[in-house]
C-alpha cells in the first residue's frame, strides 16, 4: 500500500509538476487542471498550497533568482577579483543559467500576468539589483555618486541578452556573443565610475 504524502511532499509535487508543464507546454498553455493531474493531487489540495498558476510561476522565479545569486555572490564578495573579471563572471553565470534551460527563459519572458511582471521587476531590480549595488559600493568606496541607474541598466541588459542568446543565437556563437555583452557592460561600468552622469 502506497504511503500518503506529507503536506510538504504534496506541495513539492505540485510545484515540480507545474515547472515541468511550464517548460514543456509553455505557461500560457497550462491550466490548473493540468497541474492537478500531473501532480496527482485533489483540486482542494492545490488551492491549499497555491492560489493560482501565477503564484507557482512567481515562486519558481524567486527560486531561480536565489540560485543565481548563490553563484554570483562569491565573485562579488572576493574583493581581490578586479571588477572587469567579476563582471565577466556575473554575466557568464546568467548566460549559463539561460543557456542550460532555454524553456525556463522563454516562460519567464512571456508567461504570467501583471502580478508576475511586477514581482519579476522587484526581484531583478530590487533584490538582485540591490545586492549588486551594495557590492559595487563596497568595491568602489571612492565613488560617491548614485550608481542605481547603472545597475538597473546592467541587469536589464544582461537578462535580456542572455534570453536573446538562449533563444536566437546559435550555440557555437554564444560564447562570442557573451564576450561582446561583457565588453559593452565593462565599458559602461568603467565610464560611469570615471565619469558619473550628473543631471
Amino acid at each position: 500500500m502506497r504511503q500518503p504524502l506529507s503536506k510538504e511532499a504534496r506541495r513539492e509535487a505540485i510545484y515540480r509538476g507545474a515547472i515541468r508543464l511550464f517548460e514543456t507546454k509553455g505557461y500560457e498553455n497550462v491550466t490548473i487542471a493540468d497541474v492537478i493531474a500531473a501532480s496527482n493531487v485533489a483540486r482542494g489540495t492545490f488551492y491549499l498550497h497555491f492560489e493560482s498558476l501565477e503564484a507557482l510561476l512567481i515562486e519558481w522565479f524567486d527560486d531561480v533568482i536565489e540560485e543565481t545569486w548563490s553563484h554570483i555572490r562569491p565573485f562579488l564578495d572576493d574583493l581581490s577579483i578586479p571588477f572587469e573579471d567579476c563582471t565577466r563572471k556575473v554575466i557568464h553565470e546568467v548566460f549559463q543559467l539561460y543557456s542550460d534551460n532555454p524553456s525556463m527563459s522563454k516562460v519567464f519572458y512571456c508567461g504570467g500576468g501583471e502580478t508576475f511582471m511586477r514581482r519579476r521587476h522587484e526581484a531583478m531590480f530590487g533584490k538582485l539589483g540591490g545586492k549588486l549595488l551594495e557590492a559595487l559600493v563596497i568595491r568602489h568606496p571612492e565613488c560617491h555618486h548614485d550608481m542605481s541607474w547603472t545597475v538597473a541598466i546592467l541587469i536589464s541588459m544582461i537578462g535580456d541578452m542572455a534570453h536573446f542568446a538562449g533563444q536566437y543565437i546559435d550555440k557555437n556563437m554564444r560564447k562570442l556573443f557573451e564576450d561582446r555583452v561583457s565588453q559593452f557592460a565593462i565599458a559602461g561600468l568603467r565610464e560611469h565610475l570615471n565619469h558619473p552622469y550628473i543631471p
